[in-house]
C-alpha cells in the first residue's frame, strides 16, 4: 500500500538540466535515405529481436530492408550470434564501404529492449553516463574500474554530439549499471543529484526503452520526414514529438496518450485506485494505493508557478534490481521533462518528500 501527502507551494527556483545526446559528427551519421540494409544470421533471427526492429522503425523514420546474406563493401547492419556477447562494435554509421555489427548472445536474445538499445547505438546514441556533463550527476569511481576498461567512461566530445536540451535519465536503457566493469565488486557509478539513493538503484535497468531515446534519434534526422505544412497542425503536449510515420500524430511519452498526447492511460482498478485528476492545495491530502490494480492519478496545481511537495511512504512492492517502471513498483514523474523516467519505488523503500519541477506530477502504481 502506498500514502501520499500532497501540498502546493508557490516556489522560484533555478533548474540545471543535464543532457543526453546523440553523434552529429558527419564521419558517423547516417545518410538521411534513413533506410538501411540489415542482415540477421540465422542463430541471431529471434522474434524478439525481429520485434526491436519493427519497434524503432514504429518510433523514428528509419526502415530497414532484410538481406539474405552478409553485407560486405557498403554500410548496413549485420547482427550476428556470439554466444557470450551482447554489443555493438560502433557507435554510429561507419562511413564508407563498412557495415556495422550487433552481437547477440545468451545474455539479450529475448530481450527486446535491450536489443533495440543496441540498435540505437548503432545509430548513434552513446551512453547516458557518458554525457559531456555527467559530472554534475553523478560520480565515475575510476579506483573501482579494471585499468583496461576505463576508457568506457571517458566523457563525450561536446563538439561532436548533440543533446537538443533533452534531460539527463537514470532510466535511460542506455545508463551503465552502478557497478560497471568493477574490478572489486564496489560501485563504479554513483548517483549524487536529489534522491540520489532512489535514482542509484535505477540505473543500469534494461527492461524499458526510455521515451527520449527514440526522440533524439528523431531529433537528428527525421525533423524533415513530414511536410511543412503538417508541422504547425501537429502541436505535441507533454514534451511529445511528431510521428513521423503518421504526421498528423504525435508520440507521447508514457504514460500519457491521444493524437496530441492530451489525455492519459485509464486505471484497471476502478475502485482500488484514487481520483484520476486531484489538485493540489495548501493543505494535506491522502491518497492510496493499493493492490493489483493499474492506477494513474495526475496532480496539478492551481497556478502554474506552483510546485508540489509530495510526500510517499511506500510498503509491499516487489524488490526487484535495479528498480524501474514496471509491474508491482511506484513512479513519481516529478520533473518538467515528461520525456524521463520518473523515480522508482521497489520493495520497502523509505519516506521520501518529493518537490515537483513544475506544477503537474504524474503518480503511476
Amino acid at each position: 500500500m502506498i500514502f501520499i501527502k500532497l501540498l502546493a507551494f508557490i516556489f522560484f527556483y533555478i533548474i540545471l538540466y543535464v543532457h543526453g545526446s546523440i553523434v552529429t559528427d558527419w564521419n558517423r551519421t547516417w545518410p538521411y535515405t534513413t533506410r538501411i540494409k540489415v542482415y540477421i544470421e540465422y542463430y541471431a533471427d529471434y522474434w524478439q529481436v525481429r520485434k526491436a526492429f519493427q519497434e524503432v522503425e514504429k518510433y523514428t523514420c528509419f526502415k530497414f530492408q532484410r538481406v539474405n546474406k552478409e553485407i560486405e563493401n557498403e554500410i548496413g547492419i549485420n547482427v550476428l550470434w556470439r554466444k557470450e556477447l551482447c554489443t555493438i562494435d560502433y557507435v554510429g554509421c561507419k562511413r564508407g564501404r563498412y557495415a556495422n555489427y550487433i552481437y547477440i548472445g545468451n545474455n539479450c536474445y529475448y530481450n527486446t529492449p535491450y536489443v533495440i538499445s543496441l540498435i540505437l547505438q548503432v545509430l548513434g546514441l552513446e551512453d547516458e553516463h557518458n554525457r559531456f556533463d555527467r559530472d554534475t550527476y553523478v560520480d565515475i569511481k575510476y579506483d573501482n574500474i579494471r585499468e583496461d576498461l576505463k576508457q568506457y567512461f571517458e566523457i563525450d566530445n561536446i563538439n561532436k554530439t548533440e543533446t537538443y536540451g533533452l534531460s539527463y535519465d537514470y532510466g535511460s536503457i542506455l545508463h551503465g549499471e552502478k557497478n560497471m566493469y568493477s574490478k572489486n565488486r564496489k560501485d563504479t557509478i554513483v548517483a549524487k543529484y536529489n534522491y540520489s539513493s532512489l535514482y542509484q538503484q535505477m540505473i543500469g535497468q534494461r527492461r524499458i526503452v526510455g521515451f527520449n531515446d527514440f526522440k533524439l534519434v528523431n531529433l537528428l534526422y527525421c525533423n524533415d520526414t513530414c511536410p511543412v505544412e503538417t508541422r504547425n497542425k501537429t502541436e505535441c503536449l507533454r514534451n511529445g514529438y511528431q510521428n513521423p510515420n503518421r504526421c498528423y500524430e504525435c508520440i507521447c511519452p508514457f504514460p500519457y496518450t491521444g493524437s496530441f498526447c492530451k489525455s492519459f492511460h485509464g486505471n484497471t482498478g476502478y475502485y482500488y485506485c484514487p481520483d484520476r485528476e486531484v489538485t493540489a492545495t495548501n493543505q494535506e491530502k491522502l491518497l492510496y494505493f493499493s493492490r493489483s490494480y493499474q492506477c494513474f492519478t495526475l496532480i496539478t496545481a492551481n497556478n502554474k508557478n506552483d510546485t508540489i511537495l509530495v510526500s510517499v511512504k511506500v510498503t509491499w512492492l516487489s524488490n526487484r534490481s535495479p528498480c524501474s517502471r514496471g509491474d508491482n513498483m511506484f513512479e513519481v514523474q516529478y520533473k518538467k521533462d515528461h520525456g524521463v523516467m520518473g523515480l522508482c519505488f521497489c520493495g520497502a523503500a523509505p519516506t521520501t518528500d518529493i518537490m515537483s519541477e513544475g506544477p503537474n506530477v504524474m503518480l503511476i502504481y
